[in-house]
């Protein structure tokens, strides 16, 4: 039995030609309250990033949004 991909790269080779930076892109998709394993692949997807470097990505900007808050 085979697993089917069903990932539409065209999206992903759309969001990343609109110039968006990666702190632009977390927080889009925190504010839509996507699962963080969805964020993990929009990062790898869009800016072809590895699993740590969008993971390490991911915490850089949850540290930083976690200091911003009163």
């Amino acid at each position: 039995m085979s697993v089917q991909d069903t990932t539409n790269y065209k999206v992903y080779a759309l969001l990343a030609s609109f110039g968006l930076s990666r702190q632009q892109l977390l927080a889009v998709a925190k504010e839509a309250e996507l699962h963080e394993l969805r964020q993990l692949r929009m990062l790898r997807l869009t800016f072809n990033l590895s699993l740590q470097e969008a993971q390490a990505e991911l915490a850089a900007y949850d540290e930083c949004s976690s200091r911003q808050q009163p």
